[in-house]
């Protein structure tokens, strides 16, 4: 499967490329030529998906990625292609900040999140200590229905040791308001193993859950954006 959408990927890159030169030239693509398709025309495809399409970083960087194999290709077919190859080897990588346009929910975003919960029934308790562990030690979601009773370690520092990808083992803190959310979560669910069932949360999830996400996303969503003055989406972490 990835060898086919690797090969749907270049392909993709190869159509835009020569729809675009040929498009520019006003030709057919039967006359295209490499001479059409030199760095200065690839150069400003690349602009172009920026520009117009609207394409980020990884995208362009992707797609002349693309286009160089093709032309490493052409030039071992036909050695007079070799200065095409070569001069696009001079067009750089185009950097993006790893973190740039990641909207984070704020304090009112995450207080009016955890107040949608009705923390009189247990499932809404679980739901609550969930949401509030998750956040307290960013972890993934996998990691937190592996975790174990025995996970969560109560003292003067209390901490919660997660099992990450690559079995990678990490033990983080955990706030004292979190702690006593635990202790309220342990006296309605006591004698399991694990700290969360995956059943109710993955079988759930596929079931009848969608009205609560519904219910919970519009008034959380009215709350920021009254609160706040931001816009939420699905992104919006």
């Amino acid at each position: 499967m990835k060898r086919c959408s690797g090969w749907l990927a270049y392909r993709t890159a190869m159509e835009q490329l020569f729809d675009y030169i040929t498009k520019k030239n006003g030709i057919p693509i039967a006359s295209l030529t490499f001479e059409m398709l030199d760095a200065e025309a690839v150069s400003s495809f690349l602009d172009w998906l920026t520009a117009e399409k609207k394409c980020c970083a990884n995208t362009r960087n992707h797609r002349l990625a693309c286009i160089r194999a093709f032309f490493a290709y052409a030039s071992a077919c036909a050695p007079e292609n070799v200065t095409y190859s070569a001069a696009l080897t001079k067009i750089p990588i185009q950097k993006q900040d790893k973190y740039a346009g990641v909207d984070y929910m704020d304090e009112v975003a995450v207080e009016a999140l955890l107040k949608q919960l009705d923390t009189q029934t247990r499932k809404g308790l679980r739901d609550q200590f969930f949401m509030i562990l998750m956040y307290d030690t960013a972890a993934r979601i996998q990691e937190m229905l592996d975790l174990r009773i025995c996970d969560i370690r109560p003292g003067a520092t209390p901490t919660a040791t997660l099992l990450g990808k690559g079995s990678k083992v990490r033990t983080v803190p955990l706030m004292p308001e979190t702690m006593q959310h635990f202790n309220n979560y342990i006296c309605i669910s006591p004698g399991r193993k694990y700290l969360f069932s995956r059943n109710a949360f993955l079988c759930g999830a596929q079931r009848a859950k969608a009205a609560d996400v519904r219910r919970y996303g519009q008034v959380l969503s009215q709350a920021i954006c009254c609160r706040s003055k931001k816009r939420l989406s699905i992104h919006t972490g």
